[in-house]
């Protein structure tokens, strides 16, 4: 077994060390690139503020806004970062949006300003539910990411491609298919949502994690 790590840095070679770890045979080569797009933060003060990942935290300015507010991390890593700022955050059991808004249920948020800290061209789920509890939404989008164009030199004998988002996959989709890979490829995904791009891009031997944390890949590679 032969494990292809594509997620971004600092997460990719993070990740390949555990793997390494327990004991597999780990290509870490990312397949999207980070650049910070250099947007300023919007202006005023905000009652909520939530980092979707923990690029967001290295690329959001110097996190002045986010002191006084009540703030939310979308995973462990980005919860982190944030200590590490000297910032607290509520981390979700499902690091997700999906379980950023099951935080939410109980918090008023009726003319609340919030505050999304996120890469360009990510999911809006958050931002629609914000909208629906009649909370003011604004959003700081701090990185971008840029997909990788050439093929990593050692893609020969992969049998297992780890994938932690759907730009991840169609970035890799189309660095594996220029280079010949195999479309059987086993592609472990992170959800089923991430899975579900799968048939549109050509790959159908798709197994789901419980989540994107090294141990959620770890165990699903461990059955296999």
């Amino acid at each position: 077994m032969r494990v292809w790590v594509t997620r971004s840095e600092p997460g990719c070679s993070r990740q390949a060390e555990a793997l390494r770890a327990a004991g597999f045979d780990v290509l870490a080569a990312p397949v999207l690139t980070i650049e910070a797009t250099g947007n300023p933060v919007p202006e005023g003060a905000f009652s909520h503020v939530f980092f979707l990942s923990e690029q967001a935290v290295r690329h959001g300015g110097d996190l002045s806004y986010a002191r006084s507010a009540s703030v939310y991390a979308v995973g462990t890593r980005t919860a982190i970062r944030l200590q590490e700022a000297g910032i607290r955050a509520a981390v979700p059991d499902q690091a997700s949006s999906e379980g950023l808004i099951a935080e939410l249920h109980d918090v008023p948020l009726d003319g609340a300003a919030c505050l999304i800290v996120a890469g360009e061209g990510g999911r809006k789920a958050l931002v629609a539910y914000l909208e629906g509890r009649s909370a003011d939404v604004f959003e700081h989008l701090c990185y971008r990411r840029n997909a990788v164009e050439t093929p990593p030199p050692s893609l020969r004998g992969i049998t297992h491609i780890l994938i932690a988002s759907q730009d991840g996959f169609r970035a890799m989709a189309r660095l594996w298919c220029s280079d010949g890979g195999d479309s059987d490829v086993q592609v472990i995904a992170a959800s089923d949502r991430i899975a579900a791009l799968g048939p549109e891009l050509g790959f159908s031997n798709l197994n789901v994690a419980a989540g994107a944390t090294d141990a959620d890949f770890i165990a699903a590679l461990e059955v296999q």
